[in-house]
């Protein structure tokens, strides 16, 4: 790693063994068949083929073994496929997280954790599954910002304004509103029977309703500050 005006490593987090697996599989299986196409029919167009695909997957394969992420007592410094990048606990406004559960043809592949970082100047540094433990990446940024996040959150939630957490608004007025692709609905506070928060998803039970409203944890934004918030605001409602 190079000198990190961050300070003293703290932690270091390598490559994702799970995704370099897949990848050496994949990249085995289709410059095989690839190889075996053009051997079998002696096409020019066909070795063509079999060589950029081997230079391709050679070069990403690659790529994803040099990423690294190290925590810092600052911030987080990283290196992935774009190059090197730091990121100050100061800059960071919006910290995505969420964990999906792959298969393939009902083959399970494992948990993918997926982590998303934006700072003040909408700098945007993801970890997509490339880095080993992305948990504990997010679990550092959590801790390291949510005095300084919830207590901005909870200055605006008292003077009148509508808060982004993503795909989940919250108005003191209103209540909270749930962001769709193609539609947006509304939960008054007297109707919010409950609210649970997890890697995977946070859900909304509601008053004499019978299925629970649930976004997909990656697309909510900063979860333990949306989490405290509503819990001090449901107190004065429940």
């Amino acid at each position: 790693m190079r000198h990190s005006t961050l300070g003293p490593t703290v932690q270091t987090f390598g490559p994702s063994l799970r995704i370099t697996a897949i990848l050496f599989v994949a990249g085995l299986l289709s410059c095989g068949l690839a190889y075996a196409v053009a051997h079998e029919i002696q096409d020019r167009t066909a070795w063509i083929v079999f060589d950029s695909l081997t230079l391709g997957f050679g070069v990403y394969f690659a790529s994803h073994l040099s990423c690294r992420a190290w925590l810092h007592e600052a911030g987080i410094s990283y290196r992935n496929l774009l190059g090197y990048g730091e990121v100050r606990w100061e800059e960071i406004e919006q910290i995505y997280f969420g964990a999906v559960e792959v298969h393939a043809h009902w083959i399970p592949l494992g948990t993918f954790e997926r982590l998303k970082i934006i700072t003040n100047l909408q700098k945007r540094v993801s970890f997509s599954g490339n880095i080993q433990n992305t948990g504990g990446i997010n679990a550092a940024a959590v801790q390291r910002t949510f005095e300084r996040l919830y207590g901005k959150a909870v200055e605006e939630f008292n003077s009148g304004s509508e808060l982004k957490f993503g795909a989940i608004r919250v108005s003191r007025s209103q209540g909270v509103i749930i962001r769709g692709w193609f539609f947006s609905r509304t939960i008054p506070w007297p109707e919010i029977a409950g609210f649970r928060a997890d890697d995977y998803f946070v859900s909304f039970e509601r008053m004499a309703k019978h299925f629970t409203i649930r976004v997909a944890a990656e697309r909510v934004a900063n979860v333990r500050v949306l989490h405290s918030l509503l819990m001090g605001v449901m107190k004065h409602v429940w």
